[in-house]
């Protein structure tokens, strides 16, 4: 109720309030947080403005965007590189061919949120304390932030 006051400005200095009302909020963030939908929603949303950026900054997606295109149109195997990487190239293919660098960026980033929800099941069953955050941090990691909007077989 105290927290309700300071919101609507009976109250002037949120330190008024009482431990008990601080420690609800804290707690209803701490829930947000615990929120496998929150963990996803927030993860993907972070990514929509880099999905329909093209297949990466690595040339090597390219390349393997090439190779998967080759293969739904032509029904031809290229290697995208040497020694070749026909299992990566083949499962894009079908997601490549017809959808292009926006399919292939959003099949990589459900693989990523998959991964996350693994990693936040490990560090559940492992009883990590302040798991959370750990969990957290793998999502918004830099490079794995990078990576789950490209298409590159690093995820």
């Amino acid at each position: 109720m105290e927290f309700a006051q300071v919101l609507i400005g009976k109250k002037e200095n949120p330190r008024e309030m009482s431990g008990a009302v601080a420690g609800e909020h804290a707690n209803h963030l701490k829930g947000l947080f615990n929120s496998v939908p929150f963990l996803v929603v927030a993860t993907v949303a972070s990514r929509l403005p880099f999905l329909a950026l093209g297949y990466g900054a690595d040339g090597d997606a390219w390349r393997v965007a090439r190779s998967a295109k080759t293969l739904w149109h032509d029904g031809i195997y290229a290697p995208s590189r040497f020694p070749g990487f026909p299992l990566y190239e083949m499962i894009n293919a079908p997601i490549i061919g017809p959808g292009g660098s926006l399919a292939s960026n959003i099949a990589t980033l459900i693989v990523f949120i998959l991964a996350v929800l693994l990693f936040r099941e490990i560090v559940r069953r492992m009883q990590i304390p302040s798991g959370n955050i750990l969990v957290w941090t793998f999502a918004f990691m830099p490079i794995l932030w990078k990576n789950s909007t490209s298409t590159m077989d690093y995820i």
